[in-house]
């Protein structure tokens, strides 16, 4: 992303955290990684983050407006997205007062696993998949299940923020950390409790 399409910074918002603001218009985040020090970087890609059979991502997260529900799930405002945004992802959709978040991957046919939560409030979500299973639940709920094979395709940079064009939501981000294995339950939980805590709730 460039210096105008960044997200905001912002200082003391939850529990005296900072956060990154992400607008809803054009903000998003996308990265380089390095093999070792003093190398050149280079794009990120999916693949440095999760394999196509395992995985887990949890976000701490506070979403403000964003659309309707579309066709697919990789239609959705995008939280998290590869760059061509319908492989694997997190994104959410709004219907009145309730987010819906949508996790998804593609693994020759499109999966989905679904949770709600309260708009403009924070909420700990998790995301994992292994096992031939795409799992969501959230603050420390109940897991959602669908089967899901191994993702098709994780050659493309991750974005934060930014699904296909036009799918920005307006949210704010205190943590985001992923895995390449999918956490055990109780390894799951460690980290929503930290997360809670570090917020408050």
């Amino acid at each position: 992303s460039t210096s105008g399409d960044r997200p905001t910074y912002k200082t003391n918002i939850v529990n005296g955290l900072s956060v990154l603001r992400f607008d809803g218009a054009d903000d998003f985040l996308t990265g380089s990684t390095t093999s070792a020090p003093g190398t050149v970087s280079t794009s990120l890609a999916c693949s440095d983050l999760v394999t196509a059979s395992a995985g887990t991502y949890i976000v701490a997260v506070n979403v403000a407006p964003a659309r309707a529900a579309q066709a697919n799930a990789y239609q959705n405002d995008g939280i998290f997205a590869d760059q061509i945004g319908n492989n694997l992802g997190l994104s959410v959709s709004l219907s009145g007062a309730t987010i819906t978040f949508y996790a998804y991957n593609h693994d020759g046919s499109r999966d989905q696993a679904t949770v709600t939560g309260a708009q403009s409030t924070w909420h700990v979500v998790s995301m994992r998949h292994g096992g031939g299973n795409l799992e969501i639940r959230i603050n420390g709920g109940s897991w959602v299940t669908v089967a899901s094979g191994n993702t098709t395709q994780l050659t493309q940079p991750p974005f934060t923020g930014k699904g296909i064009v036009g799918a920005e939501p307006a949210f704010d981000l205190a943590h985001a950390a992923w895995w390449n294995v999918a956490l055990s339950d109780s390894e799951v939980e460690s980290v929503e409790d930290y997360f809670t805590a570090q917020l408050g709730l």
